[in-house]
């Protein structure tokens, strides 16, 4: 008895080394990864403005990101505003700083209201009275050594007195909050004007008093169009008389109503963001992407345009000029698989988002629709800037799942379903839907507990999942690998797994797909589990994309986890493996155990 005791305890020693093993990166590994979407996925953060700050605790920078804040049931934005920051070092370690704003901090506060009329803002969040905080941006002042976020809420003011029929025009008063933290809190609230969606830049060039100027920008709701003017870098809230300017139409009056006729080649939506690049002011914006600028298709485009001067007026210098595309969230243009018809690869939305250059790399951050209610997420893509002839250049870039792993996501550790970049159907009843939290239990707490279930919804026959890009590496010794699912399973189907290789360019076709293996999903489960199938070993760069086939009308499955699991030798990108091995390592034990009593 006694000697079987201690062959039970020494094989629980190596059991509990054999664990140590897996968590230190040998086989299992639960390290973070900044993928698409790069913040957890309960959180819903769009309208992303990423910003480098020195962080005033460490005295390191660190890149935040600013941003609306879907945390209603339905519809855009909330009450508050929260901001997450990362280490330059590290894009995968992300912290929740906490709330930067509330909209209960404008109650009282003046404003001017349409008729030149100061009145004071009323803000009842539980009476449903202007609730929700729109787009922010966010901007520091070196001679103020202050922190400004420029923030504005709904508004009901008509501003049109006989608008389009069906249209309901609005204004909305934006507010400027300081902070001496870019995290916040932010207070002391002043009122700017009456504006959509503030884009602020704080120029290297100084006015006569030796302070850096600053300028606003934003789109009246009423008019899509571009404004512009100088503030007070004073105050950081009064326009300077005289500076307020129209840059895309260039005209000395504001714009009337343009829609459903933006003014071309910008086709300027809303979502401004400014930034200065060698000399070069470089804006980013939604586009209206209507063939026929008519209200049946996507704003879903990040444009951008450049000048010479700060308002691109062709008196001081070069008027604004329409440069091209940068991502488009509703992924790209293919042949559908089963009809040959032209298709979007995901669901689209609206988009809205800001640049930011990390250790040399240039990203845009801008946000995904997922498919239920108005719950956005925020993504980023990695670009080049470039300068030819002194003109800036960048290539649109494709909407991937890597997010900040901009060498690819590792195949061999735990993804989520959820990090899909390419679905099918794209949109509708049938789509795929990515779930963040149950509308009936709202938590945004970063400290909440939370059951690791963010699944892919309502997959049914001819769903698509795709997954731009895993790196597998060069496969040495590799000579087995499979792929497992952590789904619930609804109704009997398979699973076809294809292979890709990467685009080079966004403009390159869709490259062919290899069947490299097939799952079989055998139904009637709606408890968590996982699948598996052998599928043909793969290196390198690749995409990968799964066909759920069905004979049900019904969803076949929701998907949690992918992960795959190779056989042979040889170690991945970051030493990863998955649970399904730790599982097998510990039945072995488990069997050993069994002999040794």
């Amino acid at each position: 008895m006694a000697g079987s005791i201690r062959k039970v305890i020494t094989w629980f020693v190596i059991f509990v080394m054999v664990l140590g093993f897996f968590s230190a990166g040998g086989i299992f590994s639960n390290s973070a990864q900044a993928a698409n979407p790069f913040l957890p996925l309960w959180e819903r953060i769009p309208d992303g403005e990423p910003r480098v700050f020195v962080d005033p605790d460490t005295g390191k920078e660190r890149l935040y990101v600013y941003g609306s804040h879907d945390s209603r049931i339905n519809g855009y934005c909330g009450p508050d505003h929260v901001v997450w920051s990362a280490p330059l070092d590290d894009l995968n370690d992300w912290r929740h700083e906490g709330e930067a704003f509330h909209v209960n901090k404008l109650n009282g506060v003046d404003y001017i209201d349409r008729d030149g009329i100061t009145k004071q803002l009323i803000v009842d969040v539980d009476a449903n009275v202007r609730v929700m905080l729109y787009a922010p941006d966010v901007v520091y002042h070196p001679e103020n050594n202050k922190y400004y976020m420029y923030v504005f809420v709904d508004g009901m003011w008509h501003v049109n007195p006989d608008p389009p029929e069906g249209l309901n025009r609005r204004r909305h008063p934006m507010f400027v909050v300081s902070s001496s933290h870019p995290a916040g809190p932010f207070g002391n609230p002043k009122f700017v004007h009456l504006a959509f969606d503030p884009a602020v830049l704080v120029d290297d060039v100084r006015n006569e008093n030796g302070k850096s100027r600053v300028y606003l920008y934003w789109t009246p709701e009423e008019t899509r169009n571009l404004y512009a003017a100088e503030l007070n870098p004073d105050d950081m809230a009064t326009i300077l008389p005289g500076t307020t300017r129209y840059p895309l139409q260039q005209t000395e009056r504001a714009p009337k109503n343009t829609m459903p006729d933006w003014t071309a080649p910008f086709y300027m939506f809303e979502g401004s963001s400014m930034r200065k690049v060698n000399g070069t002011y470089l804006m980013s914006y939604c586009r209206a992407v209507r063939p026929n600028q008519t209200s049946t298709s996507g704003i879903s485009e990040i444009g951008w345009a450049f000048s010479d001067n700060p308002f691109g007026d062709p008196a001081l210098g070069t008027p604004w000029t329409f440069g091209g595309v940068v991502v488009d969230n509703r992924g790209e243009q293919i042949m559908d698989p089963y009809t040959s018809d032209a298709t979007y690869t995901f669901t689209g939305g609206n988009n809205h988002g800001g640049m930011a250059e990390v250790n040399g790399q240039w990203y845009q951050v801008y946000h995904r629709d997922t498919n239920i209610n108005s719950k956005r997420q925020a993504m980023a893509e990695p670009f080049d800037l470039r300068f030819a002839d002194g003109a800036p250049v960048i290539d649109q870039v494709e909407m991937t799942s890597q997010g900040f792993e901009i060498d690819g996501l590792d195949p061999f550790q735990e993804q989520y379903a959820g990090y899909a970049c390419y679905t099918l159907p794209p949109s509708g009843d049938t789509a795929p839907r990515f779930f963040s939290q149950d509308d009936d239990s709202l938590n945004f707490d970063p400290k909440a507990a939370r059951d690791d279930w963010y699944p892919v919804l309502n997959i049914r026959n001819r769903s698509w999942l795709g997954y731009k890009y895993f790196n597998f590496g060069n496969g040495a010794g590799v000579k087995e690998m499979k792929l497992f699912l952590t789904l619930t399973n609804n109704a009997p189907g398979v699973v076809n797994i294809y292979a890709g290789n990467p685009k080079t360019k966004f403009s390159d076709p869709e490259q062919p797909k290899t069947l490299i293996g097939t799952m079989e999903l055998k139904g009637g489960s709606s408890e968590v589990h996982t699948v598996e199938a052998d599928v043909t070993v793969v290196t390198g760069m690749k995409g990968i994309y799964l066909e759920f086939l069905s004979e049900s009308d019904e969803e076949i499955c929701q998907v949690n986890k992918l992960q795959f699991v190779k056989t042979g030798g040889g170690k991945s990108k970051s030493g990863g493996g998955c649970n399904a091995a730790m599982s097998a390592a510990a039945l072995c034990i488990l069997l050993l155990l069994r002999r040794a009593g």
